[in-house]
């Protein structure tokens, strides 16, 4: 466990650093999207997660962990929800209408859609034809 600790840390930070990279490239956009807030409050929860994780690690190994499995079992899905809610934000930017995927405004029985399809050329050749 304390490997997988040390192992993951290191990319934690290269996260954060390529997230604020990415911030610096468009900041006047970034800095108004009320979604990014949210997903940063995420990441934020996320590190003292990761570092409380760290805090259970020298507790358990120093045997002074009077934690059940049961909490453990809980505690262990608390990043899955974060996470979720990082991806759910970032893909859909639900506060500021960018959203790449608006559900409010999707009419799927009136939308045309395209569609790509990979199958054999009809001249044999194997390349990829689109519908």
């Amino acid at each position: 466990a304390r490997k997988l600790y040390r192992f993951v840390t290191p990319f934690m930070f290269l996260s954060i650093l390529f997230g604020l990279g990415l911030i610096a490239t468009n900041f006047d956009y970034y800095a108004q999207a009320k979604w990014l807030w949210v997903k940063l409050l995420a990441v934020v929860c996320l590190v003292i997660y990761h570092y409380y994780c760290g805090r259970l690690l020298r507790a358990v190994e120093s045997d002074t962990d009077s934690h059940s499995h049961v909490y453990f079992r809980v505690f262990n899905e608390v990043p899955v929800l974060f996470l979720f809610l990082v991806v759910i934000f970032a893909v859909l930017k639900p506060f500021d209408g960018t959203s790449s995927v608006n559900l409010r405004d999707a009419d799927v029985a009136s939308t045309p859609s395209v569609m790509c399809v990979a199958e054999l050329d009809p001249t044999g050749g194997g390349g990829i034809a689109a519908d």
